[in-house]
């Protein structure tokens, strides 16, 4: 591991941004997770807005781990691109251009991954784009239909509207609003034009801001490719024990976070290591088995290939086997 100090001069203010990589595994990397926390630092060491960042990577087909740690500050699009292009500046890193980058729905995110990453296919984290529709859903008072009013079934067909192939999402989204019965409240239209304009079709002059391609699982799970970034987030359980250790007598030091971090990174270090050697070298415990049938339900419902005279399923009947499946 390293430790790299960048100075730049933005609105003539002299801003710091820290960052620690793992140059070793990153360098044959194509497949990453960008994942995002805010963290409140201790005040004498940073202001409360810093936001610690991390790049994880695939290290095999399942396992997935941070090689990357930047504390930035601010979450501005130009300083998400500052960090990639000092990265890309290290000369074992020159030639490194990710194939597939795997974020929340951050607009700045995925504008710098645009414009500093040009190779990477954009993909959503399914969570967090569920989360941002209930959210909305919450905003115009609505959300309390979906869960036990009228419309329940449309919330759950909307849920597995991503698992449909991109090009199909805007017929199948027509086809779950043919499963609503009118009238219906004003906010519930408002709702759907926004799912509409942000998600599914967008304006007649401009495409949806996150088009079906970078939200649509389909491919994900056929390919059995994380369909989230949760994985990502159960890592940071490993620094609970950072805050744990002042016992709340203290303030949490940046000195024992990144004590934590170089320990764990050495544990990745030795994990790549060992799988490069043995792809079955078992590195962590086995995931849950309703997970795993779960899954396994998931990726038939979306192969959609019965055994013969079985035909494939389509519209309504599709989309309720994958809430079958997902049960």
């Amino acid at each position: 591991m390293f430790e790299e100090e960048l100075f730049r001069n933005r609105n003539a203010m002299q801003t710091k941004c820290y960052f620690i990589y793992n140059i070793h595994i990153l360098n044959n990397i194509l497949k990453v997770f960008s994942f995002n926390i805010i963290t409140k630092w201790p005040p004498h060491h940073h202001r409360k807005e810093d936001k610690e960042d991390k790049l994880h990577v695939y290290l095999n087909d399942i396992v997935v781990r941070p090689v990357v740690y930047a504390l930035l500050p601010d979450k501005m699009t130009t300083t998400y691109e500052d960090l990639f292009v000092e990265l890309q500046k290290l000369p074992e890193l020159q030639s490194w251009n990710p194939l597939l980058v795997i974020c929340d729905y951050e607009a700045a995110i995925k504008t710098a991954v645009e414009n500093k990453l040009s190779n990477a296919e954009i993909l959503g984290c399914l969570f967090h784009l569920c989360q941002a529709w209930r959210r909305h859903a919450e905003k115009l008072k609505l959300y309390n239909e979906f869960r036990v009013g009228s419309i329940q079934q449309f919330w759950r067909l909307l849920r597995v509207l991503p698992f449909i192939e991109p090009t199909k999402i805007p017929h199948y989204f027509s086809v779950i609003l043919a499963t609503v019965q009118t009238p219906q409240q004003q906010s519930y239209f408002d709702f759907v034009a926004y799912l509409h304009k942000y998600y599914v079709r967008g304006t007649p002059t401009k495409p949806p801001r996150f088009p079906p391609q970078q939200w649509s699982c389909s491919t994900r799970i056929v390919n059995s490719i994380h369909r989230t970034s949760n994985i990502c987030e159960t890592w940071h359980k490993c620094l609970n024990e950072v805050t744990r250790k002042s016992r709340g007598l203290g303030k949490t030091k940046m000195t024992d976070l990144l004590s934590k971090l170089q320990s764990e990174d050495e544990h990745t270090s030795h994990d790549a290591d060992e799988l490069s050697r043995n792809p079955n070298f078992k590195v962590k415990k086995s995931r849950h088995v309703k997970n795993v049938l779960k899954d396994r339900r998931l990726k038939k419902a979306v192969e959609n290939t019965p055994t013969p005279p079985g035909v494939p399923l389509d519209d309504l009947p599709l989309l309720q086997s994958f809430v079958h499946a997902t049960q």
